[in-house]
């Protein structure tokens, strides 16, 4: 049983490993995107891709974040 018991929690600890890869690889990109667009290196038209771009890696942050919650019983 504690075999399995150490299976399991290496899995999760894998897997929580996987997700925070996935959190600072979002929080990254929303960092690289607003310091394009706080040093104007953008036009308007790429300004507001790069922002759609932010608000899509913010919803799947976000959406990291609650799984990240539920699992732990929150």
């Amino acid at each position: 049983m504690s075999e399995r018991n150490a299976r399991v929690d290496g899995g999760r600890r894998e897997n929580r490993m996987a997700r925070d890869e996935e959190i600072e690889r979002h929080v990254k990109r929303i960092e690289t995107v607003i310091e394009a667009l706080e040093a104007g290196d953008v036009s308007l038209a790429e300004a507001q891709r790069q922002y759609d771009e932010a608000t899509d890696h913010l919803s799947e942050l976000r959406d990291l974040l609650d799984d990240e919650g539920d699992a732990d019983g929150d």
